[in-house]
């Protein structure tokens, strides 16, 4: 004789609660095969199978949709494939509890010593994730990069430091363009390393310290936790002001221009780049294969207006400018880099991707399959100005 269940009996089977056999019932994943006399939803043994099937894909992360698409068997799922795709949405979401630990760290270690208001707060921590996101787009630069590890000191090639110099580095960060020229510094120049924030300071200080016997006779370094935005740099201090990967954080570019001018001697010079420049129509075509909603027009709109600002506003405060033009190309052949890269690259567009989950990923897959890598060329330029 066939045995029945009731959704508390079943409940108590699979682990669950009756609220939520119910609600799996609303949601169609989980019909009764029938009611009893008082109206009560009856189940058998494969509906127990079915209810143990359904817990099994939500501990692995599945949304209810996904569920009830793999349940009525509307499209065919390998289990390595679903396996795969599910360990790579827990790892993302690991590594995003990490990073928000991070930037936890890292902000209090910056308001350790003195209270903050709220506003002030909220601008440290997206100051540090787009620190932190810019670090994740440079990694995956020298890892697929044509030109690997030539990026730092190519610009360290573009200051043509002279012996004895006096050099203020604004948002040094951790010092990479001193690191990876370490032991090309003239001898006598002196370093003033500024940034927001310690941890880049505190690390590149940990550097020297380590590697101090390899730099160039008298070469040394100085730091100070500043904001760039609410610093006055000086008065003719300096032969050299550098400015890297910045131009996103000035709030009032003329103002800081005006700041550089009067910190530099009578022949000093500013040296400043605009960060990487993608060049975005080898991604606008790979995206809107998968759907038009994920063009990058604007994107590509909202660049050009940004750098065509900051050069107006370097070529009107400059009696003289020059550039130099740096260019790479990224060949990527690695799924999960490939995906980390593009919801890395814009904000608005890394929703759309996250939001479009396991398609988008199967889409990215197949294209890879098919065409081996995507080709990114990108270009950089660096100014050298005169004031």
């Amino acid at each position: 004789m066939e045995e029945y269940y009731t959704a508390g009996e079943l409940a108590v089977l699979a682990r669950v609660s009756p609220r939520t056999i119910r609600f799996y019932d609303q949601k169609n994943l989980l019909t009764p095969i029938g009611y009893s006399e008082g109206k009560y939803r009856l189940y058998d043994k494969n509906s127990l199978i079915q209810l143990q099937e359904i817990v099994m894909l939500k501990y692995l992360g599945l949304s209810l949709e996904e569920i009830g698409t793999i349940m009525k068997k509307e499209r065919n799922i390998s289990i390595r494939e679903l396996l795969w795709e599910q360990k790579r949405l827990l790892l993302q979401k690991k590594e995003q509890l990490d990073q928000v630990v991070r930037t936890l760290d890292e902000v209090a270690d910056n308001c350790a010593d003195r209270d903050i208001e709220l506003s002030e707060l909220s601008g440290l921590i997206r100051l540090v994730t787009s620190n932190n996101k810019m670090q994740r787009i440079y990694d995956v630069w020298e890892r697929f990069g044509v030109r690997q590890r030539d990026w730092y000191p190519w610009l360290f090639r573009q200051l043509k430091l002279r012996k004895g110099e006096n050099v203020l580095d604004v948002g040094a960060g951790g010092g990479l363009i001193w690191q990876q020229s370490w032991n090309k510094i003239p001898a006598d120049v002196h370093i003033h390393l500024a940034d927001k924030f310690e941890g880049g300071l505190n690390w590149m200080q940990s550097f020297e310290r380590q590697n101090r016997g390899f730099l160039e006779k008298n070469v040394s370094f100085s730091y100070q936790q500043m904001d760039a935005n609410h610093t006055d740099f000086g008065e003719e201090r300096y032969d050299c002001v550098i400015a890297l990967h910045m131009w996103h954080y000035i709030d009032e570019p003329q103002v800081f221009l005006e700041r550089v001018k009067r910190a530099l001697k009578k022949e000093g010079r500013l040296c400043t780049n605009f960060n990487r420049q993608d060049l975005v129509t080898d991604l606008d075509g790979l995206l809107k294969g998968f759907s038009q909603d994920f063009s990058m027009e604007a994107v590509m709109e909202r660049q050009r207006r940004r750098y065509m600002s900051v050069e107006r506003n370097l070529q009107a405060a400059c009696s003289s400018l020059t550039c130099q033009i740096y260019e790479n190309e990224l060949h990527i052949d690695d799924l999960d880099s490939l995906y980390r890269f593009l919801v890395e690259k814009d904000t608005a567009l890394g929703e759309k991707i996250q939001k479009a989950g396991s398609d988008f990923v199967r889409y990215l897959s197949d294209y890879l399959k098919r065409e081996g890598e995507v080709v990114v060329h990108a270009c950089a330029k660096m100014f050298t100005g005169y004031f």
